[in-house]
């Protein structure tokens, strides 16, 4: 006997059945993975305290826009866009088109009402052997992401709409897919126990369940205000290195603020899971630098006497600003060059995104050329970049000469000083011994957009490489300012 068809209407009734107070979306369980809080502020945070738009968020959104077109026009060439007016009327579109067993959709809305649930799925796709409401057949998630690296909030995104999609379809997939940058397609297994969990959550925030902010753990348009709330309540997770996962330890320790991880013996805190001697010493000595406000001398910092001393910044878009997004590159190498007692800046920069490797070129020709010198820079990424840069372009015979001469400060820094700063990056250092930065609203992600304005027409856009360049040297000076002082505060010679 032939299976009875679906009745569309019906179906849209239920799926829109339902007045929830508050939807769901993908991006709700999104944001969730990234901070509990960030769904707490969407719900009741002041507007007032919103980040502005920036022009990062702007370049992220439109690049994952044209990716998500390039994949869909590469994987499926003879599929039609849809055009509705209303999610509504896309939703019924999309019942209609799974009933007819259409072999693939793209961009269209899916509801759940009676649990509040929304979306706007990126690809679904039809699949034999199972049976749904449908017939015979049965459709899959497939998302699209810009990053090259998936990473738990995606796949949790994604887990998200296979939920929705099994509601409607009456048939839970127990795989979906996702889509990276490169085009490479993985297969995710569905954890229902686990996503039902976090939507259980997020309805008791989004019902005034409080939460607790954890210092720079929100992204935009919350950073500051979650940085504020922590700061108003002396959040244990000011101190350096206590992130979301070690603040639960010592939360569950009743060690919940500042004061209380500075007055904690580090004999208790050895016995919390992943904390051992070194790491319960530098929590409590951070906390300790805290609460006094000033820093504490730990050890003595020594430096190689040279002629030339060369202060090294990378920019560059991608992995060095957690967000993979964007085309892996270095687009510029800056220097201060400090010798017999001058100091000069000195920058190597791509004007195109495919002139990488005559800017490096350049940098490794100028940079052997220089006598007796030193490189400084400021943790582990300009030295991981450099030798990424030689391996990509093959100069192993000049990759000693620059890698043996390079000192990372950052390492001298927080292994001899605590400092009174909520983070060890060199911005806040830096502007604890006193640096100012130029322009107060340029930062490693508005450097990379305002790089791509440049290159994108580079003869109205000189003044965008100009704040460009603007950071860059203030980068450089600030590392340079901490060496001195780093080298006048050791006092090695009261050790």
């Amino acid at each position: 006997m032939a299976k009875k068809s679906i009745n569309i209407d019906e179906l849209y009734e239920k799926c829109l059945s339902g007045n929830p107070k508050d939807l769901i979306t993908a991006r709700t369980v999104y944001n969730y993975c990234i901070s509990p809080f960030m769904v707490y502020c969407n719900k009741f945070g002041p507007e007032e305290k919103k980040n502005p738009e920036n022009e990062y968020n702007n370049l992220l959104f439109e690049q994952g826009k044209a990716h998500e077109k390039q994949v869909i026009e590469n994987n499926y060439p003879d599929l039609k866009p849809v055009k509705y007016a209303t999610l509504e009327e896309g939703f019924r579109m999309l019942l209609e088109a799974m009933s007819k067993g259409t072999s693939v959709a793209a961009g269209m809305p899916v509801f759940y009402l009676p649990e509040g649930l929304s979306g706007v799925v990126d690809v679904l796709e039809k699949r034999q052997g199972k049976k749904s409401v449908f017939g015979n057949h049965y459709y899959v998630i497939k998302e699209i992401k810009l990053s090259k690296n998936i990473r738990r909030e995606h796949i949790y995104q994604a887990a998200f709409y296979n939920y929705v999609v099994g509601k409607i379809q009456g048939f839970t997939p127990t795989s979906f897919y996702l889509i990276n940058r490169d085009l490479e397609e993985t297969e995710q297994k569905f954890d229902e126990t686990e996503l039902l969990a976090m939507m259980e959550d997020i309805r008791e925030i989004l019902g005034g369940k409080r939460v607790i902010p954890t210092y720079n753990a929100c992204m935009w348009p919350w950073e500051t205000y979650n940085n504020e709330e922590a700061i108003k309540t002396r959040d244990v997770s000011l101190v350096a290195g206590v992130g979301p996962s070690f603040k639960r330890r010592l939360i569950a320790q009743n060690i919940h603020t500042v004061e209380h991880l500075a007055k904690a013996r580090t004999q208790h805190l050895t016995t919390i899971e992943g904390i051992g001697e070194k790491k319960a010493a530098k929590f409590h000595n951070k906390a300790t630098a805290l609460v006094a406000g000033k820093h504490i001398r730990l050890g003595c910092c020594k430096f190689p006497e040279k002629k030339t001393e060369l202060f090294l910044d990378l920019e560059g878009t991608g992995e060095q600003v957690k967000d993979e997004g964007l085309v892996a590159m270095d687009y510029l190498i800056g220097l201060v060059v400090r010798s017999k007692g001058k100091e000069k800046y000195v920058p190597f920069v791509a004007h195109k995104l495919n002139q990488e490797k005559e800017m490096f070129s350049e940098f490794l020709k100028w940079v052997v050329g220089q006598e007796d010198y030193v490189i400084y820079h400021w943790h582990n990424y300009e030295r991981v970049h450099i030798q990424r840069l030689i391996e990509r372009y093959g100069f192993s015979r000049k990759a000693k000469l620059i890698l043996s001469s390079m000192q990372d400060l950052y390492k001298d820094a927080v292994t001899n000083f605590a400092f009174p700063t909520y983070g060890n990056g060199l911005k806040e250092i830096a502007a604890y011994i006193g640096y100012k930065w130029k322009h107060a609203d340029v930062n490693a992600m508005e450097s990379i957009a305002l790089y791509f304005q440049y290159i994108q027409d580079p003869n109205n856009n000189r003044d965008k490489l100009e704040k460009v360049l603007d950071y860059n040297r203030d980068d450089c000076m600030a590392t340079m300012l901490i060496k001195d002082w780093l080298e006048r505060e050791s006092n090695c010679g009261e050790m």
